[in-house]
């Protein structure tokens, strides 16, 4: 078509002598215009090109011994290879089109004879025909923008519509409308379809122990993972977000024993995969059911299998494969990340009558899955909205409930850990009475900053182990900033000198707890000569220890 009306219109110009600028001036715009087409491939461009040289040549006709032509053929060349590598940028910036259509033009128009194709070329008449094409030029780029710009916003709403905006997988309502096409498509080839639903494995711990947002990096990264193993498939696999962390793959034309090599790369990629937020490297597991379209399966029947093989992977104890009602590839070890909960110890009052327990301290610990045992953390950083869960869910179990938890510097220091007792203290199942213990000691400035902010929320804040790990000349400018402290005699019974020196110590920091008007504690009373010796020796009143009961 573009060779044909181009050519129609260089003919119009000889039958039309008082137009004929304009005609062949049309003719030559759109042949050019024709090779900026992003759709066609080499030949075609060639064969476009071959059209334009003739035409061009045709305006030469008789003159061709002339410098002029080979030179306005060489200056042609040199714009039909700048055409062909930068097409793109040439229809998308409207001064480059003006300046290659003004440039072709220009190559046409002052290099001709001056009879050339039945027109008497004159200078002026040759700059209105380049002022022509250069006119032309900036009509056809504003409608290719203006024609881009509507594509591009085509494909963002179609991207809104189809895709999950955070994992960039296939929405539910995609895979709804999906599932229903290719199960015709199956039907109606005799084809084989088979679905895949996976889950990634106790999501809502990852969400409760690290955060949301780490819990999102999670969602990213597993679907993302997944979709580049797809992606390699070449089957036109698709994957499709159909919950909270729950995802499905469609894999058209293909049998459960055919897909059975991908889907167990995806497990074992995504468990040996580190997803990473912040200072966190979570390691995930996913389990997942598979099963094949059935003769007299409908959409729901076909979903409901394959749910149902996924529930059969997480109660086989997750991490696992599951196809067809039969469980494979059972993981030789078991999840590593943390499941963490509070383990409580009492603070007894020694000197009323029955010791009466005035306090629980609330000791994290994880629970470790190789050697299915409850351990010591390396990392006691858990976010506060997990503490202020395992506090509300341990509440109810304590009489009384008066609670002493410990921070980390870090955490002491954050504001979101303030603002998260705050509320706390500050709820209708709010604790009696809640006091934080700080293993380590703070910087001034950060005592200045988030002490009040705690007293105010009536939260009462301890220096532990005093003595031990924090010595009279780190904390006496700071004393007056706390509102108790703690002796750990089990820290003074493992150092080099044993007990020597431990009542001089301990009467010295009782003396200093008295002269400050702290609540001082003496824990690691282990029995009942630990509590006739504190409270013979130093009158000591609150006592914390395995005498007393086990965490």
């Amino acid at each position: 078509m573009a060779i044909g009306v181009g050519g129609a219109l260089h003919l119009m110009g000889y039958q039309v002598l008082s137009t004929a600028m304009m005609f062949h001036n049309l003719g030559l715009f759109l042949l050019v215009l024709s090779l900026l087409d992003q759709e066609i491939n080499l030949g075609e461009y060639l064969v476009r090109v071959v059209a334009l040289v003739i035409i061009w040549a045709m305006h030469h006709a008789g003159h061709f011994d002339r410098p002029q032509f080979i030179v306005s053929l060489v200056l042609l060349a040199i714009a039909l290879v700048f055409i062909r590598r930068f097409s793109s940028t040439i229809r998308f910036t409207p001064i480059i089109s003006m300046a290659v259509f003004a440039y072709i033009a220009m190559s046409f128009w002052l290099l001709l004879p001056d009879i050339s194709a039945g027109v008497h070329v004159t200078t002026p008449i040759a700059w209105e025909a380049i002022g022509m094409q250069v006119a032309m030029a900036i009509v056809a780029t504003n409608f290719w923008i203006a024609q881009h710009r509507s594509a591009e916003h085509t494909d963002e709403l179609a991207q809104l519509a189809n895709y999950d905006m955070l994992t960039n997988a296939k929405t539910y309502s995609t895979y709804e409308r999906d599932l229903v096409a290719r199960l015709a498509e199956a039907r109606t080839q005799g084809a084989p379809l088979t679905l895949a639903a996976l889950d990634i494995d106790h999501f809502k711990q990852i969400n409760d122990e690290y955060g949301h947002l780490a819990g999102n990096a999670v969602l990213m990264g597993v679907a993302t993972t997944l979709g580049k193993i797809l992606a390699r498939d070449h089957h036109g696999a698709q994957i499709y977000r159909t919950g909270g962390e729950e995802f499905n793959i469609l894999f058209p034309g293909q049998t459960p024993a055919e897909v059975l090599k991908i889907v167990r790369d995806c497990w074992h990629t995504i468990r040996i995969s580190r997803f990473s937020y912040e200072d966190f490297d979570i390691k995930v597991t996913i389990s997942i059911g598979v099963t094949a379209l059935q003769p007299d399966d409908d959409i729901e029947s076909l979903y409901k299998r394959a749910d149902d093989n996924l529930y059969q992977s997480k109660h086989n104890g997750r991490d696992v494969i599951t196809i067809e009602g039969q469980t494979q590839n059972a993981s030789t070890g078991k999840p590593v990340y943390a499941t963490y909960t509070y383990f409580t110890q009492q603070i007894v009052d020694a000197s009323a009558p029955g010791m009466p327990v005035v306090s629980n301290e609330l000791l994290l610990r994880r629970y470790d899955y190789e050697h299915d045992r409850w351990i010591v953390p390396e990392r006691f950083d858990v976010s506060a909205q997990t503490q202020v869960g395992m506090i509300r869910d341990i509440l109810p179990k304590l009489k009384p409930q008066r609670l002493n938890v410990n921070l980390s510097l870090e955490q002491f220091a954050s504001d979101k850990t303030a603002a998260a007792f705050s509320e706390l203290m500050q709820s209708a199942d709010a604790p009696e009475a809640l006091a934080i213990e700080l293993p380590q000691m703070p910087q001034i400035e950060t005592l200045k900053a988030m002490g009040p902010r705690y007293h105010a929320a009536d939260i009462a804040i301890y220096i532990d182990d005093v003595g031990s790990d924090n010595h009279y000349d780190e904390v006496q400018s700071v004393l007056d900033y706390f509102d108790g402290m703690k002796y750990a005699v089990q820290n003074m019974r493992r150092a080099d000198n044993g007990t020597r020196n431990m009542d001089q110590r301990l009467a010295f920091w009782a003396q200093v707890a008295q002269e400050h008007h702290l609540r001082f504690i003496i824990e690691g009373i282990e029995s009942k000569a630990d509590v006739r010796w504190a409270q013979q020796q130093f009158g000591a009143r609150y006592l914390q220890g395995y005498y007393f009961d086990r965490p």
